[in-house]
């Protein structure tokens, strides 16, 4: 693997922290994430540091810490560094799962998609450019990234950046080439109410056993999409997700994941900000 070329000793740091349960590391983090980045000429990073259920990071207060770690250590090596701490406890965007997640981005990339999504590329995006000197200011930094979103060029960098690593960029201008599973469920509510939260970890546990199963081939085209979101109000019967299977057998051992996933509650939730804290 190229990154091997790049930074060998980030491989090394994440076995030991897998041999010694230090996973959560953040020292180990902090080498891990930067040590790539800096090693491949970066003069600046923007780093999205997520906390939550979907995250091995489950506290807004560690997340912060880890954030504030990097952002150091970025600038002792006389980098330019900002990190978002950004909330994952639900899931990002309508969709998880390989194929579906490319699509999602392919939809993204052309100035569509989910708003949480568009907002998180938005803000991180901004950041990036003002951090290479492209723009000056927040409404300068807004427009650039947007330019970009609209015109085509960000969807034409994302087939560059396919081509490099030996992909089929094709895919981009017909993602119906992307895998497709044979079969879909809806996974219904089982009472009236709002959703009130969303256990992202539980929810990719169950994609991963859609597309894993017991340890054999693995399925891209398997996962769920059109998820129903934190605050939703839903009727009973009505479907929070579509899942997107071709194994009876694993769709069978993903469900009680999928089930256990959604909370619903008779009151409306406060929605909570997906960018947490910003520190550079």
């Amino acid at each position: 693997d190229l990154h091997e070329e790049i930074s060998p000793v980030e491989s090394i740091l994440y076995k030991l922290r897998k041999k010694i349960g230090a996973i959560p590391s953040i020292p180990f983090i902090t080498a891990g994430t930067l040590s790539r980045k800096l090693a491949a000429g970066a003069e600046g990073v923007v780093v999205d540091v997520k906390w939550g259920k979907g995250s091995f990071i489950k506290s807004a207060e560690d997340a912060k810490q880890l954030a504030r770690s990097i952002t150091r250590v970025g600038r002792t090596l006389k980098r330019r560094c900002v990190a978002l701490v950004t909330d994952v406890n639900q899931p990002l965007g309508s969709c998880v799962g390989a194929s579906l997640e490319i699509k999602e981005a392919i939809e993204l990339l052309k100035g569509e998609g989910p708003e949480d999504l568009q907002e998180l590329v938005m803000k991180l995006g901004m950041e990036i450019v003002r951090l290479a000197g492209v723009a000056g200011s927040t409404l300068s930094a807004k427009q650039t990234v947007r330019k970009h979103l609209e015109d085509g060029t960000a969807l034409e960098k994302f087939k560059e950046v396919i081509e490099y690593q030996g992909g089929n960029s094709k895919v981009i201008d017909d993602p119906e080439k992307l895998p497709t599973a044979k079969h879909t469920k809806k996974l219904p509510a089982p009472k009236r109410g709002y959703v009130h939260t969303i256990d992202a970890g539980q929810l990719a546990r169950g994609v991963q056993i859609l597309a894993h199963g017991d340890g054999k081939k693995f399925d891209p085209a398997s996962g769920v999409d059109g998820l129903c979101k934190v605050g939703t109000q839903m009727k009973q019967g009505e479907p929070l997700m579509i899942i997107h299977y071709n194994d009876e057998k694993r769709l069978n051992a993903a469900m009680e994941y999928f089930k256990a996933s959604y909370r619903l509650a008779p009151k409306r939730p406060n929605p909570a900000p997906l960018v947490v804290e910003r520190v550079a």
